[in-house]
C-alpha cells in the first residue's frame, strides 16, 4: 500500500508541471467467482451483473506513453444456483468494492481524432459493503395433498430471504490486489475535452476469504468491466 501512495503523490507532484486530465466514467460490470464447488450437488455458479463509476486522473508522460489512476465504486456480485430437483433455490451476494487502479497506457494507433490504448497495470481494492439474499425452502410452510387412490404427497413452499453481510476479521479478506489488462478507445472532440470507452480485466491474487479452518477451497473475484465517460485536459502541449 506504501509503494501505492508514493506512486499517487508522484503522478501528482508532476502534472503541476506536465499534462494531465481529469474525468467521470461509469459502466457495466461482470464478476466471476473463481472457486472450486465439485462438492456441491445439483449448483451451478453463475457471474454477476452490476455498475461501476468513478473519477479518472490522466497524467501524460510521452506522446505514446500515459499513466493513470481511478478511484472507483463497484459492485462484484455472483450467485449460485441450485439445479434439477432442487431448481427454484439460490442464493445471490452483493459485494461493494472501492477500488484504485494505476494504469500504464500505450498509444498502439491514432487516426485523426481517434486514439486506440493498451492498458496495463495493477489494483488495489478494498471491501466495502455487502449483502445476501436468495430463495430457501421452508420446511415450517409446507402443505400435503391426498389423491383417489390415498396416496399422499407432500410439498414444501419456498421463502425469500435477505441479510446484511457482517464481516469478521477471521474469516472476511476486505483486501485484493491484482494485475489488470484492458483496452481503451479515445475520441478527441477538441483541444480540451475528449469521451471514451474501455474494456478492462481484473483478477485478484487475494481470495475473498481468509483460510480459518482446515480444507477450505479459497475463491477469488475477476472482474471484467466495460466504461464509458469523459475528461477535461490541462495544459495541453504540442508534442
Amino acid at each position: 500500500m506504501r509503494q501505492i501512495y508514493i506512486l499517487l503523490c508522484f503522478f501528482i507532484i508532476k502534472s503541476l508541471h506536465a499534462q494531465y486530465s481529469v474525468g467521470l466514467f461509469s459502466g457495466y460490470t461482470n464478476n466471476h467467482l473463481r472457486t472450486n464447488i465439485s462438492n456441491r450437488l445439483f449448483t451451478e455458479n453463475k457471474n454477476g451483473n452490476s455498475i461501476s463509476t468513478g473519477l479518472i486522473f490522466n497524467y501524460a508522460y510521452k506522446t505514446k506513453i500515459q499513466l493513470q489512476t481511478e478511484l472507483a465504486l463497484l459492485q462484484k456480485n455472483y450467485s449460485f444456483v441450485r439445479t434439477g430437483l432442487y431448481s427454484g433455490i439460490f442464493t445471490k451476494y452483493r459485494n461493494t468494492y472501492l477500488q484504485l487502479p494505476v494504469i500504464f497506457k500505450y498509444k498502439l494507433l491514432q487516426k485523426c481524432k481517434w486514439v486506440i490504448w493498451a492498458d496495463a497495470g495493477f489494483f488495489v481494492s478494498y471491501w466495502v459493503d455487502g449483502s445476501i439474499n436468495g430463495v430457501i425452502p421452508n420446511v415450517f410452510n409446507n402443505y400435503y395433498t391426498v389423491d383417489r387412490r390415498g396416496s399422499v404427497t407432500n410439498y414444501i413452499r419456498f421463502s425469500d430471504y435477505f441479510q446484511k453481510h457482517i464481516f469478521s476479521s477471521e474469516k472476511d479478506n476486505r483486501f485484493e490486489v491484482g494485475p489488470l489488462v484492458g483496452i481503451t478507445s479515445v475520441y478527441q472532440l477538441n483541444s480540451s475535452y475528449s469521451v471514451f470507452i474501455n474494456a478492462r480485466f481484473y483478477s485478484s491474487f487475494l481470495s475473498q476469504q481468509k483460510q480459518y479452518t482446515v480444507n477450505q477451497v479459497m475463491q477469488y473475484n475477476q472482474t471484467s468491466v466495460i466504461s464509458t465517460g469523459g475528461v477535461i485536459n490541462f495544459h495541453a502541449k504540442n508534442r
